[in-house]
Formats: structure tokens, C-alpha cells, sequence
């Protein structure tokens, strides 16, 4: 019965597929949705869940489709309470309701994300969806990527990567940084071998890394021109933004 119920969550499920809709949405103007569905225990048979399966299967296409779905997951019934003083398991299947999964969508406002949710079958089995709205953020701004791309020799492939090594823990302690990511390439004909990209919460987070990164170079005596003339690396480096819609 557990497995039935646990499959229930992977599939949310949906209403009958002729109650979907179609029609692209506008795609300006729009805002996030999270839709939290609470679902009440309840089992299900084989050809129930499959039938699900292939409904909640098509409503995620309909919803790229039409430009609604941003993203999902999905939760096991199961979890642990952190209190001040205690921490305890608890099983919500024997709770009766519980948040089994979370979806988050564009809408226009409300009541669209309101009639999105109609298409969902949580209703069917006596659950709900509730609808949050992520509280604007003052002087929110638009992350910046600073891109390095690098043709290093095979030789100095082993140096290399050690100093990349070090610069990447070195950014991750720094104000303003989001993430980081170094790539190898494994095919094409690019001239460059090696891509590493650090997002920062705006240009003024990369103006402090900077001055950072040549602060600690120059504490630990390391010259980078010098580095990678000896090690014949050709570098390139510039910040982008992502494209709005």
C-alpha cells in the first residue's frame, strides 16, 4: 500500500485531458507562482496510477508548452521535526494530509494561477493547492557571470588546474558570490580547452573579487602574467547578463 501511495506523489496527477488547455500564455508581465498540493492519504490501484501517470505526464508538456511550468518536486511522506530542544521522524502518511509535492508556474497574477490549478486532480481526492507569492526583494538585481576561457597545453594541464583549484575556494569565501562552475572540453573545435564561470550578485561583487584575488596573489607571492606566460596559456575573460525575455 506504502509503494501505491509514494507513487501517487511522483504523479501528482491531473483532471481529465480534455479539460486542458492549449492556448500560449502572454509572456509579458509575468510573475512566479508556487503552488504547494496537499494531498490526503489515500491508495490507489495499478491502473489507477498509471492512468495518472500518463495525465500528469501530458499536462507538464501542455504547461511547457504553453510557457506555465517552471519547475517541480516531489516529497516522500516522511520527515524530521527540528524543534529548539528536540528532533523527531514523523510519518505524515498517518497525518491524513500532507505537502506531497511543490510547482512552480507563471501567471499573470493570481486568479490565472487560480485557474491553472483547476486543470490539476488534487480536487478529485478531496485535496487543495495553495498558492504563494514570493515577497519582492528591495534593489534586487540581475546576477552577473564572469566567464574565463583558457587554451592550456597539455603539459601545464596539471598546474593549471591546481591554481584553478585555489581561485575557486578563494571566490567562494568572497561577498557576493552565487556559485561557480569549471568545464573541461571533451569535443569540438574550439581553441580554447578549459571554461571556468563565477555568478556574483552584480558587478560591484566582481570589482571586490578582483581586488580580493590580487590581494591574496600578492600575500602568497604568485604573479599571474608570469604563470601563464611560462605555461604558454592564453586567457580571455569577460562579465555577461542574462538576455530578458
Amino acid at each position: 500500500m506504502k509503494t501505491k501511495f509514494l507513487m501517487l506523489l511522483c504523479l501528482l496527477g491531473i483532471q481529465q485531458l480534455t479539460a486542458q488547455n492549449n492556448k500560449p500564455v502572454n509572456q509579458k508581465n509575468m510573475n512566479e507562482y508556487t503552488l504547494f498540493f496537499h494531498y490526503p492519504v489515500i491508495n490507489y490501484s495499478d491502473k489507477q496510477n498509471e492512468q495518472l501517470k500518463q495525465q500528469w505526464q501530458a499536462l507538464l508538456k501542455n504547461w511547457k508548452e504553453r510557457g506555465i511550468y517552471i519547475s517541480a518536486n516531489v516529497y516522500q511522506p516522511n520527515a524530521i521535526i527540528v524543534e529548539q530542544n528536540n528532533n523527531k521522524e514523523t510519518d505524515f502518511s498517518s497525518e491524513g494530509n500532507f505537502v506531497g509535492a511543490i510547482v512552480k508556474i507563471k501567471a499573470a497574477n493570481k486568479d490565472e494561477a487560480i485557474t491553472f490549478t483547476k486543470e490539476t486532480p488534487v480536487f478529485s481526492v478531496n485535496g487543495s493547492v495553495e498558492i504563494r507569492e514570493e515577497r519582492p526583494r528591495p534593489n534586487k538585481t540581475v546576477p552577473v557571470l564572469f566567464i574565463d576561457t583558457f587554451t592550456v597545453p597539455d603539459k601545464a594541464k596539471t598546474d593549471f588546474l591546481e591554481r584553478v583549484k585555489i581561485n575557486r575556494d578563494l571566490l567562494k569565501t568572497l561577498p557576493g558570490f552565487i556559485e561557480d562552475h569549471a568545464y573541461e572540453k571533451t569535443a569540438g573545435n574550439s581553441s580554447f580547452n578549459y571554461v571556468t564561470i563565477a555568478v556574483w550578485e552584480n558587478e560591484e561583487a566582481i570589482e571586490n573579487a578582483k581586488q580580493q584575488v590580487m590581494a591574496s596573489y600578492k600575500k602568497s607571492g604568485f604573479n599571474m602574467p608570469e604563470f601563464l606566460k611560462k605555461n604558454k596559456i592564453i586567457l580571455h575573460r569577460a562579465a555577461y547578463k542574462e538576455i530578458e525575455n
